[in-house]
């Protein structure tokens, strides 16, 4: 199942709209990835199944927020009310092997009218929304758990189960329609840029700082937080222990860049840890 929503801030509320849910009767596993097109109007959701399920998104499904409904702390919190529940997904993408782990759509102006999928199966998967087809499978010999792209250059960055975290050329024609953007098509390369391993464990996750195309920071089951530098990929700029250390240390799960130089990340324990330069918050 995938819940959907809108939500509108303030200073001092939060407010969300009517909770749509998408499901399908022929997928009853557990979803692991979401993404939302550019434009709201496509939802796709991925997980233990190895399909990928296409929803119509749009108004229909994220309603506007409706102001009695706060959420914020100091607020008087209310039942959010439900939304449509739509019961079969528009199409559905069927190639991997194994669990689909992230999912992100092309940005339109760098590669439009595309969604990308990455598995356990050790591929990175690029579909024609359009056409509802694979046009390019790509292998990286490793199992995938995240993948982010360069805010500026052609290049997708992937994290992997055994530590590693490695960058890829995206080597693509010009396409015809779209000024500036590629065609993703099943001559496309995707040849090794570099690879490091910053973490002992799984890497979790990897996201590519959206102003500064040099950093990207990850972050692993090891309990680390590194940022790279895309120049030097043998050694980190940073690295960072959060939680508790020892045999099992504490799990990082997930990271955001907030700005050029703040990040939010997620933990095994509950916490979010909001980091800035050399200090660190828990919200």
């Amino acid at each position: 199942v995938v819940r959907c929503f809108r939500s509108a801030l303030t200073k001092s509320e939060a407010f969300l709209g009517p909770i749509a849910t998408l499901r399908s009767k022929e997928h009853r596993q557990s979803v692991e990835a979401v993404a939302i097109s550019h434009d709201g109007n496509l939802v796709a959701g991925g997980g233990w199944d190895g399909d990928v399920l296409i929803w119509n998104g749009g108004p229909s499904v994220f309603e506007e927020p409706v102001s009695g409904q706060a959420t914020s702390s100091g607020a008087t919190k209310r039942k959010a009310e439900s939304g449509p529940d739509l019961e079969s997904a528009k199409y559905g993408l069927k190639g991997h092997g194994q669990v689909v782990s992230a999912l992100a759509y092309g940005a339109p102006a760098r590669y439009p009218f595309t969604l990308l999928s990455a598995s356990w199966d050790g591929s990175l998967r690029v579909w024609d929304t359009a056409a509802a087809a694979c046009v390019c499978n790509w292998s990286v010999a490793r199992a995938v758990t995240s993948f982010s792209f360069n805010p500026t250059d052609p290049q997708i960055a992937t994290s992997h189960e055994d530590g590693h975290v490695s960058i890829w050329d995206v080597r693509a024609a010009p396409h015809a329609t779209v000024a500036g953007g590629l065609s993703l098509d099943s001559s496309t390369g995707l040849p090794l840029a570099s690879a490091q391993s910053p973490h002992r464990r799984q890497a979790t996750e990897v996201v590519w700082c959206p102003a500064d195309s040099l950093r990207l920071a990850t972050v692993g089951h090891d309990g680390g937080l590194c940022i790279l530098d895309a120049r030097s990929p043998k050694m980190p700029l940073q690295r960072v222990r959060l939680g508790k250390a020892g045999p099992i240390p504490t799990k990082l799960l997930c990271v955001t860049w907030l700005s050029r130089e703040e990040l939010a990340v997620g933990t095994s324990e509950g916490k979010v840890l909001r980091l800035l330069l050399n200090k660190s918050k828990e919200d």
